[in-house]
């Protein structure tokens, strides 16, 4: 099935593992120009091949989301057309945590 993605720059963070980086790879399997943002290191660089650019950057900081800029700029990463958000809420922020209903 044509999703119409080809040509299209998509940004998936929290990518290097799990749900992210599997939409990651359906993106560019589709067609897509895939930028994958993690905290990890290690492990975007092992898996950079995949897709059209990777971004080392905690985006839950002001400067992750800085670096992330930074480095979109540096390579002209075309207008992009979709974001995809990945991450998960860990741990509340609320101290006394969900009231039950």
């Amino acid at each position: 099935m044509d999703y119409g993605l080809k040509g299209k720059l998509a940004f998936v963070n929290a990518g290097a593992y799990g749900s992210g980086e599997a939409v990651a790879d359906l993106l560019t399997q589709e067609g897509a120009s895939v930028i994958v943002a993690d905290r990890d290191e290690e492990a975007l660089q092992e898996k950079a091949a995949r897709w059209t650019g990777v971004v080392a950057a905690d985006l839950a900081t002001a400067a992750g989301t800085q670096a992330c800029e930074a480095r979109g700029a540096a390579a002209r990463w075309a207008p992009l057309v979709s974001r995809i958000s990945t991450s998960a809420c860990i741990e509340s922020p609320i101290s006394s945590g969900f009231a039950a209903s």
